[in-house]
């Protein structure tokens, strides 16, 4: 796969991956989709590598990097991806992140692990990077003791958190 294959111009399909902060995996193990590449986001810059077919492990040569002084902003959220288990129809959560370059360009990432959230956060309110949390995830962040009883709240106020957000967006 190629580097132009990864990024558009304004929004694209989103890409599975398994995110990466400071080296602790983004779902330890994938059970809903099958990531195309490894999104490592490191102290200098944030890395991409395709993962191997077989075994999903990392490769070993990285497809490309960006720092973040390329980065204008951030934007993330949680989606609702429909499901099966065990024949039984559903939905899980899952975080999305789009990169929006300072060149225009934008890099679409979805990850299947909402515990995620946090430290990604936490990494780019130290790297000084603009957030956009368009359904006020930081605040939700907060309020809750632990990623399960957060994970809860969405997925129970899901609707309205959608409702709330389309009542904000300019028409």
């Amino acid at each position: 796969m190629k580097w132009d294959e990864f990024v558009t111009e304004g929004q694209g399909r989103f890409l599975p991956t398994i995110i990466e902060v400071y080296e602790r995996k983004y779902p330890s193990y994938f059970s809903k989709s099958y990531p195309i590449c490894y999104t490592s986001f490191h102290d200098l810059a944030i890395i991409f590598t395709l993962s191997s077919t077989l075994f999903n492990k990392k490769k070993k040569n990285s497809l490309h990097s960006i720092r973040y002084k390329e980065i204008s902003s951030v934007e993330v959220s949680i989606v609702k991806v429909p499901t099966v288990y065990l024949y039984l129809l559903g939905a899980s959560l899952h975080v999305r992140v789009v990169l929006r370059l300072k060149n225009k360009q934008t890099i679409c990432l979805e990850n299947e692990d909402i515990s995620v959230l946090p430290h990604l956060l936490t990494l780019l309110r130290r790297k000084k990077i603009q957030i956009v949390d368009v359904m006020d995830l930081q605040s939700l962040l907060l309020n809750h003791d632990t990623i399960e009883s957060f994970y809860s709240h969405i997925d129970t106020h899901f609707n309205s958190l959608l409702e709330d957000r389309e009542k904000e967006l300019p028409k």
